[in-house]
């Protein structure tokens, strides 16, 4: 719960961020500001923190607070209203599309991976945070809500996949059709400025500093994940892949299409 005294200090702080944006004016190429629609471990992290970077922040510096000031540049991250508001140079969200209005003169961009990968990368962030608490609870900002669903872990993959809400399964469909329908993601695929691909990631992040005329590095954070083991047998694996078959339709469009 929000204090008295911290609800002031984010009201003061928006005030601030508007009077910047409105007084600095910064151009990225023809746009006033770049929003990231953040899908789930599909590298998202590592992109935001390089913007980040350009404010001299981290997501350790971040921690949880919505709205961020650094360099003279105004950073915003999952809250829907000051999104809308657009006093922002940078902002993401896990917010699916059809459910943020995202204000005009806007660079809107996402990165997508390869469904299968992405979501055993989901399964092993889950069991890190099951297995190593004290750890994730160190390094990631997000650690009380995450640990409040590590029980989708189970005892084992199989039970994972029962066991997780199909909007995480199936996120990148998710947030780009609230009812799962390939058709409308692609076309709302078609109003977002750019997309780029996980498994291109370096090549992805000198792209979007072409583009919108900022000098980007890469920041990868949050990688202790990788050092859980996991096991998954062939059943399994048949498994998931019979339960992303949607995605998969929808992700091999958007890559024949956007993957260059």
């Amino acid at each position: 719960m929000l204090t008295f005294l911290k609800i002031l200090r984010r009201r003061r702080k928006q005030k601030l961020a508007k009077r910047i944006f409105n007084s600095l004016n910064l151009d990225f190429n023809g746009y006033k500001r770049v929003y990231h629609f953040h899908v789930r471990k599909s590298a998202g992290t590592s992109v935001n923190a390089a913007f980040w970077a350009l404010g001299g922040l981290s997501l350790k510096k971040l921690k949880r607070e919505p709205i961020a000031i650094g360099k003279k540049r105004i950073f915003v991250r999952n809250n829907k209203e000051l999104i809308e508001k657009g006093d922002f140079h940078f902002a993401n969200s896990h917010i699916p599309f059809w459910n943020v209005d995202i204000p005009n003169d806007t660079f809107t961009f996402c990165f997508f991976r390869e469904p299968y990968q992405r979501l055993i990368s989901l399964y092993r962030y889950y069991k890190w945070v099951e297995e190593m608490p004290s750890e994730a609870k160190k390094i990631d900002p997000h650690f009380t809500s995450l640990n409040k669903y590590s029980h989708w872990v189970g005892n084992s993959f199989s039970d994972f996949l029962d066991n997780l809400p199909k909007k995480h399964l199936m996120n990148q469909l998710y947030m780009f059709s609230e009812n799962y329908e390939i058709e409308t993601a692609i076309k709302n695929i078609e109003k977002v400025s750019s997309v780029f691909f996980q498994h291109k990631f370096d090549n992805s992040i000198e792209d979007l500093s072409q583009l919108l005329n900022l000098e980007l590095t890469v920041k990868r954070e949050r990688s202790s994940s990788n050092k859980i083991s996991i096991h998954i047998s062939e059943s399994e694996k048949s498994k998931a892949l019979l339960y992303l078959q949607p995605e998969y339709e929808f992700y091999n469009v958007i890559k024949s299409r956007y993957e260059h």
